[in-house]
């Protein structure tokens, strides 16, 4: 009977230590709206946005920022799969479905107190982060429109069709939460773009701070903690050890 529990227990770490799955809520989020002065953010409303206005808001183009705090992670862990799942309120007419891109930030920014829910933005608040600024108003970016990696990390495309949840996913994001959990101070977290090139384009996302909770951004990331062939060893040799005992009870029976 100890055998058998000492083959299950083997069993068990082994599978646990193949797949851990957790979700996290973002730590930050703000919007960049595109205006000569960098005086404009929304820090704290109940959305984010991506794309291009129409000419009735500027036209101005919009990028989101979104940040997850990944300390709960392993240092040592392996990413093996991230989803990024964000609720879209609205989506701009001009196109029958548009790519909406994450890239890797590579400098740090802010959400300051700013606030303004109707869509248009507000004026920033000391930290906020705007089309100029990392931190308003004294950091700036080291150019307009914030500091990221040119190569999308995902891309999904958006529909016109009505509010839901897209996600995205593959391997760019598992590269930016495994470079972000082996050096915690490389986490910048992702710049949201959508189509800049055709006017009502912009995209409107629920953000953190969203009355309805369960529309709130939310990362999926799953990891291991132990290499894969020690995980797999173990595996292998509870499988067997099972057999054998079962072997052995048959034939005990016999």
């Amino acid at each position: 009977m100890k055998s058998l529990l000492g083959i299950a227990g083997m069993l068990l770490a082994a599978h646990q230590c193949l797949a851990l799955t957790v979700s996290l809520s973002a730590s930050k989020d703000n919007t960049l709206y595109e205006e000569p002065a960098g005086a404009d953010s929304n820090g704290t409303g109940d959305s984010i946005y991506a794309g291009r206005t129409g000419a009735f808001e500027g036209p101005n183009n919009r990028r989101a920022l979104i940040a997850f705090d990944t300390s709960a992670l392993p240092p040592d862990a392996t990413i093996t799969a991230v989803t990024l799942t964000l609720f879209v309120v609205k989506a701009g007419f001009a196109a029958p479905a548009k790519n909406v891109s994450l890239f890797a930030l590579t400098s740090t920014w802010g959400e300051g107190a700013s606030l303004n829910n109707s869509g248009n933005p507000a004026p920033a608040e000391p930290g906020d982060a705007t089309w100029l600024h990392r931190f308003y108003s004294t950091s700036l970016w080291s150019k307009p429109g914030g500091d990221f990696d040119p190569q999308p990390s995902a891309v999904t495309l958006i529909k016109n069709t009505g509010s839901g949840f897209y996600s995205w996913s593959g391997a760019g994001l598992v590269e930016d939460v495994q470079s972000w959990t082996t050096t915690s101070t490389l986490n910048f977290g992702w710049l949201i773009g959508g189509n800049e090139a055709l006017s009502n384009t912009a995209v409107r996302f629920s953000s953190r701070e969203a009355a309805t909770v369960a529309n709130r951004p939310q990362l999926t990331v799953t990891y291991t903690v132990v290499p894969e062939p020690t995980c797999a060893t173990m595996l292998l040799l509870g499988t067997s050890l099972l057999g054998l005992s079962a072997r052995r009870n048959h034939f005990k029976r016999g």
